[in-house]
């Protein structure tokens, strides 16, 4: 884990070959069962500390990325969307490894 601004650690994952983490107040608005998560998770993607994760990526990257978890059409998202998907993934991977411990 690391440390980011207001001292909150980051829990990392990979999404396809990304490497992304998440705090855990993230974490737990964006991986909500039975929930249409899709505002908290375009909430989580447009903190700068995801920005900063994410921007060196290309597009291409980030859209193979989303690709690897059999999602469709990823060539026609735009930035935003992929990482709001990227978020969303990240968020239940982090959340399901939490449940195996």
């Amino acid at each position: 884990m690391e440390q980011i601004t207001e001292n909150k650690e980051l829990t990392y994952t990979y999404v396809g070959n990304i490497e992304i983490g998440l705090t855990d107040e993230d974490v737990e608005s964006c991986a909500v069962p039975c929930s249409d998560n899709t505002s908290a998770c375009e909430e989580v993607e447009g903190k700068d500390y995801i920005n900063g994760q994410l921007s060196s990526y290309t597009d291409a990257e980030l859209a193979e990325a989303v690709k690897s978890y059999a999602i469709e059409n990823t060539e026609s998202m735009t930035r935003k969307e992929l990482y709001t998907y990227i978020v969303w993934l990240a968020a239940w991977d982090i959340k399901d490894d939490d449940g195996e411990e």
